[in-house]
């Protein structure tokens, strides 16, 4: 406990010592010091431990550099000591943010032909995304720093409130939103798509100012190597990685989950520790939607066909090695084929009988334009 809450409290006993001990002074001015003493006592007051709080003192309305954790403390919030605090709650708190209609740049069809622009630098626009991102966070309270990063908090307006406009999360959500706008620059909305885990380790450097460290790399494939624990091996002088997209998916991960494990400290004066930030889900928006299910569609049923296509010719082929097995050499893959597609369902076979000249020899045609002309060629009917 800081040395001024030790003389604040010698102060009380001295003032109850002198209401009861020195009646020189006079017995009016005796019964008001052992008053303010008594009063004083009233001010003892607990730091709740269940939901966990820490609290900042205040003396004569002015904030303390101090943190002041859960349990009793004497306080005394009347005149003349003025000795009060603020409670701040430092339980995590889960926040999921949705972001619409964030603009991504236009694919070039060949990267070997420059971006076209709008004339002012800026990249032809690709269509729009929604990005929700799910993040965890806490006052910054177990800093070396934490009283002056619990005054940072209570400046940002504490939790605050969306709806409102205030508050931490009103600016971390506005920060965020900043951060997806200029990622959405540099980026198609199929990079977006697929590349959430970069959008995340993008998103937590600009708000921790954290960076992805490089591990050391070997082979042909230039892959990071590991130790013989299985763990990522780095260089002894740490080399920083500068373009995400650099950065390989196991150094990626190795990132998100070493520098959130104990918190990471936001570098915008806000008091907060971020200990999970990801991108949870990224989705096209209106005609890009429907183009990219369109396309979803068009290459499911190109495979469904494919596979008919590789099922009709191994069965061809099956019927055409059995065939020629049991000694019929004249079976060809066409009939084969044609086999597999009736044994599946996919044509069908119909045999049309022509009675004709009286003779009452029917003949099986397979086509009934042939099967109809002959038979008003020779007067009968098709049945």
């Amino acid at each position: 406990m800081p040395n001024q809450f030790y003389a604040y409290y010698f102060l009380i006993i001295l003032t109850a010592v002198l209401g009861i001990g020195v009646p020189a002074i006079g017995q009016f001015w005796g019964l008001v010091l052992l008053g303010l003493s008594v009063l004083s006592l009233l001010g003892l007051r607990k730091i709740p431990e269940d939901p966990p709080y820490v609290a900042i003192p205040t003396f004569w309305g002015r904030r303390l550099p101090y943190m002041l954790r859960e349990g009793w403390k004497l306080f005394a919030p009347w005149f003349p000591f003025l000795l009060d605090f603020v409670l701040i709650l430092v339980t995590r708190r889960n926040e999921d943010f949705r972001f619409t209609n964030v603009r991504c740049k236009l694919r070039d069809s060949n990267p070997d032909i420059p971006e076209e622009d709008t004339g002012k630098g800026d990249p032809k626009s690709g269509g729009s995304v929604t990005v929700n991102v799910s993040v965890t966070w806490r006052p910054d309270w177990t800093d070396d720093n934490a009283p002056d990063r619990l005054i940072e908090f209570l400046n940002s307006g504490q939790d605050g409130d969306l709806d409102k406009g205030t508050g931490v999360r009103t600016i971390m959500r506005d920060m965020l939103a900043e951060d997806l706008r200029h990622s959405g620059r540099t980026r198609s909305w199929e990079q977006m798509v697929f590349g959430q885990d970069r959008l995340s380790v993008l998103l937590l450097t600009k708000m921790t100012g954290a960076r992805v460290k490089k591990a050391v790399r070997g082979g042909d494939t230039n892959e990071p190597m590991l130790d013989g624990n299985g763990k990522l091996r780095f260089p002894k002088e740490v080399e920083y990685i500068e373009d995400i997209e650099d950065a390989h998916p196991i150094e990626i991960e190795h990132f998100l989950h070493s520098t959130l494990q104990n918190g990471c400290s936001d570098i915008w004066d806000l008091g907060i520790s971020l200990t999970r930030l990801n991108v949870t889900e990224v989705e096209p928006e209106g005609a890009l939607k429907e183009d990219a299910e369109r396309a979803a569609r068009e290459i499911q049923q190109r495979e469904a066909e494919q596979r008919d296509v590789d099922t009709e010719t191994a069965l061809a082929n099956d019927y055409v090695k059995s065939a020629r097995g049991a000694g019929d050499k004249a079976f060809t893959f066409e009939e084969g084929l044609r086999l597999a597609r009736l044994a599946r369902g996919r044509i069908r076979e119909q045999h049309i009988f022509v009675h004709g000249g009286g003779k009452g020899e029917p003949l099986d045609l397979g086509d009934k334009v042939v099967a109809a002309t002959l038979g008003s060629q020779n007067g009968g009917q098709p049945t």
